[in-house]
This record gives structure tokens, C-alpha cells and sequence, in this order.
């Protein structure tokens, strides 16, 4: 995973525990409480390489008309970092904003 400064740095190894990363959408909605994680997979170059290692894709969403808000939860010292926005029109920002207007 990669370090707000920037640094890539090796997810730790913990028995019986799953990794989550924390997409956009979720940073939006807790007022960056709850980062985007920015991550890559990378293939060891070591004895690791041998063993058995699982990754899965899971990826949900809100319904388009949900609308995203700073939860109050999320609001305790600093104001709403972003507007409210439905989902469905994030969505498309993000999907514009990384494949164009095609």
C-alpha cells in the first residue's frame, strides 16, 4: 500500500485476518475519516513466491439515487469536506474522470 507521503510499503503478513481497502467513495462520505487506500499486488522475488496466497475482488456501491453526505459522525471538529452528491453522479464523475466522455 502506499503512504500518504507517497512511500510504498508492504501490507504486514497477520494470521486469520482479511485486508480491506477503503475506496473513494468512502473517504467522501466520512469526511477522509476513512481514506482510499492507493495498493498494487506484487509478486515476490523470495521464497514467498512458493507459498499460497488468495485475492479477491469485491467491490460494491449504493443505489444511484442514495445520496452521499458527510455521516454527523464525521463531522465532529471540521466542517463537510464535500457537497452532497447522489451516487449514481459520483459514479460517473469517477468513471469520466478516469475513461473520458466515450
Amino acid at each position: 500500500m502506499q503512504t500518504a507521503s507517497g512511500e510504498w510499503i508492504a501490507a504486514p503478513t497477520i494470521a486469520d485476518t482479511v485486508i480491506v481497502n477503503t475506496g473513494d467513495l468512502m473517504q467522501r462520505w466520512t469526511n477522509h475519516l476513512f481514506c482510499s487506500t492507493k495498493h498494487r499486488v506484487m509478486i515476490p522475488n523470495d521464497d514467498r513466491m512458493n507459498q499460497s496466497r488468495y485475492s479477491m475482488a469485491f467491490f460494491c456501491h449504493p443505489n444511484d439515487d442514495t445520496e452521499i453526505a458527510c455521516l454527523e459522525s464525521c463531522q465532529k471538529e471540521q466542517s463537510p469536506i464535500y457537497p452532497p452528491i447522489l451516487a449514481g453522479e459520483y459514479l460517473l464523475q469517477r468513471l469520466q474522470a478516469t475513461y473520458g466522455n466515450s
